[in-house]
């Protein structure tokens, strides 16, 4: 849905605003005359032009025609905000008959006023509403892919693309980190993976969360949504034959959350005639395009998984605790090696059972995150100070990309976890700069 039109309103000169004026009986009437709602109308001349109101309050007879309208308009209990359009305006005066005290014919002046709205809410809201983030244009890497006996999945983790607004300059603070995503996209245009598995938590969605919300969170879901569909359109283009997997964590689950609880008309919901089959409108796949990305979506969290082999899955996972336990807690949950996002930590742990038909090692794993770690992220830890900026204070977090090789079917794989430090990165004996500035807002 298309937001608030923008009127030209240099086309008018201030005579003939104030011409409009007297001859429609106030800016109500004026607004059919110029063809634009009176809501925007009234607004406009109150902000840029005060001076026409100035010189129609001068008219006299004009403002005593308006009152008479907006006296009509407090009648019927009309809020002047909640009208979009004047289709006519209609002023009558004539002269009329009544008995005084003594029973005698008087003649009096009369007067009278009809006026035909539309609502301001007719042609949908006036403010900007979020939708699909707009088509990518993919342009796929023309480069051969490296030879390799084994096949190749990279994991990224918990980037939590979100925002924060700066209420003075309207300027977007990102919660995901450029330069570590630069560094993950360098690492799939060179390495080009079979599997990319987006671990989870791809969206923060701040604005959505059952926690207090803070005030800069306000309006930016557009901007998150808008880079998210970036963010997958960049894998496919480093990686054009590559399966693209982008899983649900608890952040994504907070949009399908928000409308059961207070929009359950609009869960499930989708364009008229389409098949139950597609996607509903407000979710994350039709939000960000997956369809025309090629992105496979795993919904279902907690208890979904994506398994590289049958030797190993990927979930997001619900685990937390002190910083080098969480792996341990995940392993003596899991039976098969298992890696998870979540706790934005990065740890490793092998435990090697005793089995009949001899030791089988199991891996359990956190896979850190693409988020920034400077207190930009609401945490638990984080706060805010008296402006509603963000305290820096860099949490026990750890960014991120992990390497996973494997043969398909019950055999073994090996993970190579790569840290990310301040936008530099080793890969395989090759040295990763982030080809981005620190803070990059998205355009």
């Amino acid at each position: 849905m298309a937001g608030k039109p923008q009127w030209d309103w240099d086309k008018f000169t201030d005579q003939d605003f104030i011409d409009a004026h007297t001859k429609g009986g106030g800016w109500i009437g004026a607004a059919p005359i110029l063809g634009v709602p009176y809501a925007a109308l009234n607004s406009y001349v109150r902000q840029h032009r005060p001076h026409v109101i100035d010189a129609v309050k001068r008219g006299g007879d004009a403002d005593q025609r308006l009152g008479r309208i907006a006296e009509l308009l407090k009648n019927s209990g009309i809020d002047p905000a909640d009208i979009g359009n004047v289709e006519k305006v209609r002023l009558n005066e004539w002269q009329g008959l009544v008995k005084d005290d003594n029973g005698d014919a008087q003649v009096i002046d009369m007067s009278g006023a009809s006026v035909i709205l539309t609502p301001s809410w007719e042609t949908g809201p006036q403010w900007p509403v979020v939708q699909p983030a707009q088509p990518q244009v993919i342009r796929p890497l023309k480069a051969s892919k490296p030879s390799r006996a084994e096949k190749l999945a990279v994991i990224l983790p918990d980037p939590q693309i979100g925002y924060r607004r700066d209420d003075e300059t309207g300027d977007l603070d990102p919660f995901h980190d450029e330069q570590a995503i630069s560094l993950a996209m360098q690492v799939i245009r060179d390495l080009r993976p079979d599997t990319i598995v987006n671990i989870g938590d791809t969206l923060d969605l701040q604005e959505l969360s059952r926690f207090v919300p803070e005030a800069s969170f306000a309006r930016t879901t557009q901007a998150s949504i808008d880079y998210g569909a970036r963010f997958f359109a960049r894998q496919r283009a480093n990686a054009p034959d590559a399966a693209i997997v982008a899983m649900e964590g608890n952040h994504c689950l907070r949009l399908s959350t928000w409308i059961r609880t207070n929009a359950m008309w609009a869960f499930n919901m989708r364009p008229g005639l389409e098949p139950p089959t597609t996607w509903p409108m407000l979710t994350i796949p039709r939000l960000l395009g997956f369809e025309e990305t090629g992105v496979q979506y795993v919904d279902g969290y907690p208890a979904s998984a994506w398994w590289i082999n049958d030797r190993l899955k990927v979930v997001h996972g619900s685990k937390t605790g002190k910083r080098g336990t969480v792996a341990n807690k995940v392993a003596a949950d899991e039976q098969v090696s298992t890696l998870t996002g979540h706790t934005h930590g990065l740890e490793m742990v092998y435990h090697t059972v005793d089995t009949r038909s001899g030791p089988r090692t199991r891996l359990a794993g956190t896979c850190g995150c693409l988020c920034r770690i400077d207190g930009a992220v609401p945490s638990t830890k984080g706060g805010i100070d008296a402006f509603g900026r963000p305290v820096v204070h860099y949490e026990d977090w750890q960014q991120a990309v992990v390497l996973v090789s494997y043969r398909e079917g019950d055999a073994p794989f090996a993970v190579e976890p790569v840290l990310i430090h301040e936008g530099e990165a080793i890969v395989r004996g090759k040295h990763y700069t982030a080809s981005v500035p620190a803070l990059a807002v998205a355009a």
